[in-house]
């Protein structure tokens, strides 16, 4: 408990990231075909735009715990620098859907 009052306690000094996250369910999550080319789509996606800082992109927990919600294909977690650069993303991913 010390390391995380710690961690929070240097973090205040600094100006925090933004964090977007987004969960992902596949129409199919079995088709392997679906979720490759689903995967390729997104890092296209993600790697054009110069505004993400940091991506990680993961699967459920192979867990039993009842907490754990196991119903999403994938789950999007995206750092920014601040909000403005978040809020760009944003305006480039509804300019990415209409097109």
């Amino acid at each position: 408990m010390n390391n995380l009052k710690s961690t929070l306690e240097s973090q205040k000094s600094k100006t925090p990231e933004f964090l977007h996250t987004v969960y992902f369910w596949l129409k199919n999550p079995a088709d392997s075909s679906e979720r490759q080319r689903f995967e390729t789509s997104l890092k296209k996606f993600i790697n054009s735009s110069r505004c993400i800082k940091s991506m990680h992109l993961g699967i459920p927990a192979k867990t039993d715990r009842p907490v754990i919600d196991q119903s999403y294909t994938y789950c999007l977690s995206l750092t920014f620098e601040n909000k403005a650069d978040q809020d760009k993303y944003q305006e480039y991913q509804s300019i990415a859907q209409a097109t």
